[in-house]
């Protein structure tokens, strides 16, 4: 597990209703105000990328080839963001603008290139209780059943693929969709499940 992959927490607005409002306030202090905290006792936008992306670059440049990292909306597009942009070491206000109209399905996935000639297969969790609901997420929310039907979903999609390793962020939902994928790699080869190191 990696809490350098965990979303970022929303403070007070956790668990209340994703109105239309309330995410333009986010989108706005994202493009406009990126040092400033989110949702009151959280990090700022800056501080979040920071985190994630130096995490990815280690994973990018110096883990094996075929890892998956399972991680959440804004980690996953931010992540998504910054390969198609060309990798870039400061996040213009252009990709800010970008990044704030992103949004991504449950249990998606792409692929990064890494240094190895290999790829890094990143995915997001599945369905949750608060996406269903169309609430703010909060940490310890749970995969609904069609979330946990998602997540075995990408565990056959990756069933072929020899997977050294898979790092997740520690939040449970993102671990539920690990775990679904683990299970379709148990042919006899070793597999971490999770990491702890870069």
């Amino acid at each position: 597990k990696d809490d350098d992959l965990k979303t970022w927490g929303l403070g007070n607005l956790e668990g209340k209703p994703q109105t239309k409002e309330a995410q333009g306030a986010i989108n706005d202090k994202i493009v406009n105000a990126p040092n400033e905290k989110i949702g009151g006792t959280c990090e700022s936008f800056n501080q979040f990328q920071k985190r994630v992306l130096d995490c990815v670059r280690g994973y990018v440049e110096k883990v094996p080839p075929n890892i998956i990292i399972v991680t959440h909306n804004t980690v996953f597009g931010l992540i998504k963001l910054w390969d198609k942009m060309g990798r870039p070491d400061e996040l213009s206000k252009e990709f800010r603008e970008e990044y704030s109209e992103q949004d991504s399905e449950p249990a998606d996935s792409f692929t990064l290139k890494n240094a190895k000639g290999g790829t890094v297969h990143v995915v997001r969790h599945g369905e949750t209780e608060d996406n269903k609901e169309g609430k703010f997420r909060t940490d310890d929310v749970d995969l609904t059943e069609k979330g946990k039907a998602q997540a075995d979903t990408l565990g056959r999609k990756f069933k072929n693929v020899r997977v050294p390793q898979i790092i997740t962020s520690p939040l449970h939902r993102a671990v539920e969709t690990a775990n679904a994928i683990v299970k379709y790699q148990t042919r006899g080869r070793a597999l971490k499940r999770m990491t702890n190191g870069r």
